[in-house]
């Protein structure tokens, strides 16, 4: 049995060692959430205004998990396949290798095994009704590093902004829009936000930064590029997270007894498909990683200054949602060594 109360006060303890402003951890079982709590604050300059369960952190590639339980969704109804060329729903798709213009599907996408370029290039604040036009500019000039089916991992985020334009364009809704109502919604997911104008009204973790002499600032910009809903411009609570860990334990069933993905479909995304560093893999749209000797499921995510996780392991049963508002990221790997080694 995990002590809670003792739990929160190395929680703490943590916090003020890595000089973290504000974090927030929960923990789930296949069930419920077991423990959800905030620690420090979510302002250094209003510290009146301490992190609590319902603050909103920026949680960057979680984002990725979203994407692909909508694809997956789509792919449960039949609009889209995973092994179907990209090209048969987007006609337009060109990109700089040809072979890959016509072979590269869903399930090279979600794995990150196109060869697609990982990095986010400069190409400035886009509407998400300019989704189509920011791909048609960007990936036919985008360097390719290997090509579809090679088995070689590159993680690319425009992989998933490109998965979640396909999404758009089967059902002809904005994205934003169809993962509320495939994902938001049916999970319960109320504390998750895509549009900045709608997270701002709500409490918020703000992004700090450490100067030389070891004290912490805001950083005094809040940035969302809505054409990149797909890859990592969410925000939610380490609570809200522990909903999608129970759908992934549950084989699709959600808290309220919903059949939410198909079986298959949630077999396909914790089956190693293409191998990463140290061992890991990679599955459909989740990291599958060893860490200290357990197999845990998730993804991670970091858009300085905030850092996010979110892993399950399956033999305990045992769930971990991680956000904090300042860049320090091996303290996530100390909490869940509090909570994985019990």
């Amino acid at each position: 049995m995990i002590d809670f109360v003792k739990l929160q006060e190395k929680i703490e303890d943590l916090r003020k060692q890595y000089n973290v402003a504000g974090i927030s951890v929960a923990v789930t079982d296949k069930e419920k959430t077991l423990f959800a709590q905030g620690f420090g604050v979510e302002s250094v300059e209003r510290p009146v205004l301490t992190v609590t369960t319902e603050t909103r952190f920026k949680i960057a590639s979680i984002s990725k998990m979203i994407t692909t339980i909508t694809c997956m969704r789509l792919v449960d109804q039949g609009l889209l396949a995973l092994d179907t060329p990209v090209k048969t729903y987007v006609p337009w798709l060109q990109l700089s290798d040809p072979v890959a213009t016509e072979t590269v599907t869903l399930r090279h996408l979600l794995c990150h095994g196109s060869g697609l370029s990982g990095e986010l290039r400069k190409d400035g604040l886009r509407d998400e009704r300019c989704l189509e036009s920011s791909l048609q500019e960007m990936l036919p000039g985008m360097e390719m590093f290997s090509r579809p089916g090679d088995g070689i991992f590159l993680y690319s985020n425009y992989g998933f902004v490109l998965l979640s334009y396909i999404a758009q364009r089967v059902t002809g809704k904005t994205y934003s829009q169809l993962a509320k109502e495939l994902v938001l919604d049916p999970l319960g997911m109320t504390y998750t936000h895509y549009h900045l104008g709608e997270i701002v009204t709500y409490p918020l973790a703000l992004p700090h930064r450490e100067n030389e002499a070891g004290e912490l600032y805001i950083r005094h910009k809040l940035s969302s590029v809505e054409s990149r809903f797909g890859s990592g411009e969410v925000f939610s609570t380490p609570e809200d997270l522990c909903k999608i860990l129970r759908l992934l334990m549950n084989y699709g069933i959600s808290d309220s007894g919903e059949r939410i993905l198909s079986e298959n479909s949630i077999r396909e995304m914790l089956t190693p498909h293409i191998p990463r560093e140290n061992d890991d893999h990679h599955g459909l749209g989740i990291h599958i990683r060893n860490f200290e000797g357990m197999c845990l499921y998730g993804h991670t995510g970091w858009l300085p200054p905030y850092r996010a996780s979110i892993y399950f392991e399956a033999e305990q049963s045992l769930g971990i949602a991680i956000a904090l508002n300042t860049d320090k990221p091996d303290i996530r790997e100390d909490i869940m060594r509090l909570i994985l080694n019990k």
